[in-house]
C-alpha cells in the first residue's frame, strides 16, 4: 500500500513540475516513454508548377509549409487525384491567383482532385487562384 501511494505522490509531483516548467524535458525524455512528440518546424514556402511537383511538396511537407503555385496546372488523363495523408501536420496550398484543373468531362472512379486523409489542407487563392474540372464517380466530390 505505501509504494502504491508513493507512486501516486511521485506522478502527481512529476506533473505539477512539468506544468511549472521546473524539470528539463530533454532529461525526462531519457528516463520516461512521453509517447510521439509534435514538433513544430519553421514555416517553409516551397514553389511548384507542375502536378508531380505539387504531389511531391505535400507528400514531403513538413508542419506549417506552405506550397505555392508560380503556374497553372492542368492534368491530364495519366493524372490521378493526390491522397492528402498529413497525420498531424497542417499544410497551405496558396494557389497564388492559379488555377488547378483535372478537365474532367464525365464521372470517373477517383475523379476527385485532393482527398483528404488526415492533418490539415488549407487552400488560399490570393485572389483569383481556382480548383475545378473534378467529376467523381463515387462517393465524394470533386
Amino acid at each position: 500500500m505505501n509504494k502504491r501511494f508513493f507512486m501516486s505522490l511521485t506522478a502527481i509531483a512529476l506533473s505539477i513540475a512539468l506544468v511549472l516548467g521546473a524539470i528539463d524535458l530533454p532529461y525526462l525524455s531519457d528516463c520516461l516513454d512521453l509517447g510521439p512528440a509534435r514538433v513544430f518546424a519553421d514555416t517553409t514556402t516551397v514553389e511548384v508548377d507542375t502536378w508531380s511537383g505539387l504531389a511531391d511538396a505535400i507528400e514531403n511537407a513538413s508542419d506549417g509549409t506552405t506550397i505555392k503555385l508560380t503556374d497553372n496546372i492542368i492534368l491530364t488523363n495519366e493524372d490521378g487525384p493526390i491522397d492528402i495523408n498529413l497525420g498531424y501536420k497542417s499544410v497551405t496550398l496558396d494557389l497564388n491567383a492559379y488555377s488547378i484543373d483535372r478537365c474532367l468531362i464525365d464521372p470517373v472512379d477517383d475523379g476527385y482532385i485532393f482527398k483528404i486523409i488526415s492533418g490539415s489542407f488549407t487552400v488560399t487563392g490570393n485572389a483569383g487562384g481556382s480548383i475545378s474540372g473534378g467529376y467523381n464517380k463515387g462517393n465524394g466530390g470533386g
